[in-house]
């Protein structure tokens, strides 16, 4: 900060913090904490802190030279890396109150207080040289917080809150409540919001007003699911016996009586189904213009296209004598998801991913054998392109099964309640080909850090994952280099996003801007 008539004071240091290094504007490297965060997108994460007084640096030429070379940068703001300022832990934020004077802030506020209760707030003069610290502890009522509804698929039932940002003078602060979930597949985002709560701060920090209100209960934080499923009309053949005639004949309308005997199996079926979720907060974050919603919303649809399958051959057979004939099915499905970050109901950023299918089956029955021959090719964005053919025996007196899909159809998450477990195309590894090589893909979108978040894409066969290019921030989107995080499909990709340069950065290894 600078003071006029005094020389600049405060931390000169600024840059991206990894590995315990700072990365200084000169590229030299300084040793540095790392912020202490209790989890993996917690690294990464901070808020800006301003005082509406501070003034604006002044520095001569020979100042602005001598700092440069140094590699020194004057600030008249900080920043909050998670609860670290200026390399120091300090277990909470800072309240600049009315008169201009500074306060650490803590709080007892926890999940404990879902259903409501009493928490304490604790202001301690922050910044003072000298002297002990004067202190106030409030009483603050808490509300409940709204968790009744809807029942959350698959969770392993634990809850935390967590204090999420703040803003620039910390008489703001929005929290995060998370519910718990176990396995592999949620290691790189193992607790999910479920409802965000806010406490306020207004007046002299020694006559403090402090609120807490639920800012979105569960329901209004999950958003909503909705389908519409197609209707799939059977179309199978039937051998029916009609010994009386000393006959047997094909039909696709069983005469009840009679002994009937399923032959070909298909379904025939045409239009769009679509499955999708909208408006599930996962971040909120201050800026001048107040607090601000970050959401996941997902959208899949599939056009499909498969008519009744085609019979060549007679209906009618003497009673003892063999079944022949063929039949031909065709099926085309295009099938897309779109996974899209916005801000206060505005798209800032989009992955999307599509599949187009074709494919044939021609089910032929002669007496000396009967097979079922196809051939398929299926086109991926971003992708390749897959295709086969071959035959499969078809066993006579058995059922032989025509249509069917060579790659997987996009989904999402078909409740409100289950939209926290299935983010990421319902959580399904989905048949991919990159490159004309057979493969999965599944794909999990991924906080980074309170201020950034982006999408994985796990592949298998061989195992690797990448990081598209785009990654949403408070600003809108940013293009960051494609990431490939390797083979090992585990690994948490770390991120960061700084309030006062606008830059972002991922890692393998925990960074934090300061």
């Amino acid at each position: 900060m600078s003071t006029p008539g005094v020389p600049p004071w405060g931390c000169p240091w600024h840059g991206l913090v990894k590995d315990y290094r700072l990365t200084l504007p000169t590229g030299d490297l300084l040793v540095y904490p790392t912020p202490n965060a209790g989890g993996l997108w917690e690294a990464g994460s901070n808020a800006l802190i301003q005082h509406p007084a501070a003034p604006e640096i002044e520095r001569s030429s020979e100042e602005a030279a001598a700092d440069a070379a140094a590699g020194r940068q004057w600030w008249n703001k900080a920043i909050l890396a998670w609860n670290s300022l200026h390399g120091k832990n300090i277990g909470g934020w800072i309240y600049i109150d009315s008169a201009g004077a500074c306060w650490r802030v803590t709080t007892t506020l926890s999940a404990l207080h879902m259903s409501g209760g009493t928490a304490e707030v604790k202001l301690k003069r922050f910044g003072l040289l000298g002297g002990s610290a004067e202190e106030h502890t409030y009483s603050v009522s808490v509300p409940n917080m709204g968790q009744g509804s809807p029942a959350i698929e698959g969770s392993n039932g634990s809850y935390l809150l967590t204090r999420y940002h703040t803003n620039k003078v910390g008489s703001a602060a929005v929290f995060e409540l998370a519910v718990g979930f176990s396995g592999d597949r949620y290691a790189h985002w193992p607790r999910r919001p479920c409802g965000w709560v806010e406490i306020k701060l207004s007046g002299p920090g020694a006559e403090c007003v402090i609120s807490v209100a639920t800012v979105k209960n569960r329901a209004e934080t999950l958003g909503s699911a909705t389908t519409s499923e197609l209707t799939r009309i059977p179309d199978n053949w039937y051998v029916q016996e009609h010994p009386a005639e000393s006959k047997k004949r094909l039909t696709q309308t069983p005469l009840s009586g009679f002994t009937t005997f399923l032959l070909v199996q298909h379904e025939a079926v045409s239009g769009i189904e679509a499955r999708s979720y909208t408006g599930y907060t996962v971040g909120m974050f201050y800026d001048d213009a107040g607090l601000h919603e970050l959401t996941i919303s997902e959208q899949a649809q599939t056009s499909y296209s498969s008519p009744p399958a085609i019979h060549s051959g007679p209906v009618e057979f003497d009673f003892n004598a063999p079944v022949t004939g063929s039949w031909y099915s065709s099926t085309s499905f295009t099938t897309s998801l779109r996974i899209i970050y916005a801000i206060d109901g505005e798209e800032v950023c989009t992955y999307d991913y599509s599949a187009v299918q074709t494919s044939s089956q021609t089910g032929t029955i002669t007496n000396g054998a009967s097979n079922i021959e196809f051939t398929w090719s299926v086109s991926y964005a971003p992708g390749g392109v897959s295709s086969g053919s071959g035959n499969i025996v078809w066993v006579v007196d058995g059922v032989g099964a025509l249509g069917g899909d060579y790659t997987a159809r996009f989904s999402t998450a078909m409740s409100d309640g289950a939209i926290p477990r299935d983010m990421g195309g319902n959580g399904i590894a989905y048949r991919w080909s990159t490159s004309g090589t057979a493969r999965t893909m599944r794909l999990f979108p991924h906080r980074h850090a309170n201020t950034l978040f982006g999408n994985c894409e796990r592949y298998t066969d061989p195992p690797a994952t990448s990081y598209p290019a785009a990654v949403a921030t408070p600003v809108g989107a940013l293009s960051l280099p494609v990431f490939v995080g390797g083979s090992d499909q585990t690994v948490f990709v770390y991120g960061s996003w700084c309030p006062v340069t606008g830059q972002a950065v991922r890692a393998l290894e925990p960074v934090c801007w300061v």
